[in-house]
């Protein structure tokens, strides 16, 4: 703005022009400012739903069955060798003599006791607070369970364990926690348990089905100590169907593996040549 000045000369106030007041900083412009305690005033609600992201619709645990003992160790005997004494494999012999002398052998096998669980502490502080939460109608009151992941995939369950679970307080809230990720533990247990390199734990499927043990596998690439390969063919599995004195009741496996093997069977059906009765999983 123009300066107003003192004329020497006749005494009458006259403008100075082009004279500016400089500041020695800008004024800095903010439009917004939110208080420093608003979240603290108004606070953000929470949903009172808590989404679990580990389903329930698990498979090996529901299709392995299980022997329970009331021991601390689980004891049987295999028999590893059933041969003639001499090694020989004739069973013919002259007549008036005796036949071949023969032995078997066997070893016992046991499995200690294995403890499995999920362990949460919580005070009485906190589950009397959390029941004053819920019934004030702030905190979580029911988790939503995962749905079935397995709709359609053979050995899977079509109904989950729970839609959603309403909680009265904390202790019922990890409790429902603990025993989700327990049998989700449990049934991967099942699978890759390994007590050589996991003393802890039990031999899980991987462990026990090895051609150590008499299992029939593919040639190709060794996983888990099992050789196996990436793919077979209907046929190949008709194979190993017939020539077992075995017949399987369950195929493990990954689920898009075990479906491209239904697909594959179910075309044969189409064609005539097979016939597959499902009754379950």
């Amino acid at each position: 703005m123009p300066e107003i000045g003192l004329n020497v000369e006749n005494g009458q106030p006259t403008p100075v022009a082009d004279a500016v007041v400089q500041r020695a900083t800008d004024p800095i412009a903010v439009n917004v400012v939110t208080p420093g305690d608003f979240s603290a005033q108004f606070p953000t609600p929470l949903d009172h739903t808590e989404i679990l992201d580990m389903c329930e619709d698990i498979s090996l645990f529901q299709n392995i069955p299980e022997i329970r003992t009331s021991l601390k160790a689980e004891y049987w005997r295999e028999m590893t060798s059933l041969a003639f004494t001499s090694g020989s494999n004739y069973i013919a012999f002259t007549d008036g003599a005796c036949p071949e002398e023969y032995q078997h052998d066997g070893t016992n096998t046991t499995v200690n006791l294995k403890n499995i669980g999920a362990k949460k502490s919580l005070t009485i502080s906190d589950i009397l607070h959390s029941m004053a939460s819920i019934s004030a109608g702030w905190g979580i009151q029911n988790i939503l369970g995962g749905y079935a992941a397995g709709e359609g995939l053979p050995g899977a369950s079509d109904a989950t364990a729970f839609t959603r679970a309403q909680i009265a307080s904390l202790k019922v809230k990890e409790i429902r926690l603990s025993m989700a990720l327990v049998m989700n533990a449990w049934d991967r247990l099942l699978a890759e348990g390994n007590a050589t390199s996991r003393p802890l734990e039990f031999d899980g499927i991987e462990a026990q089905v090895v051609p150590a043990n008499g299992a029939h596998t593919n040639t190709g690439t060794s996983v888990s100590g099992m050789t196996v390969s990436g793919s077979f063919s209907a046929i190949g599995f008709d194979r190993f169907l017939s020539e077992t004195c075995a017949k399987p009741t369950h195929v493990f496996g990954h689920p898009q593996a075990i479906q491209e093997m239904l697909a594959a069977y179910f075309q044969l059906g189409f064609q005539g040549s097979q016939v597959i009765f499902q009754n379950d999983g």
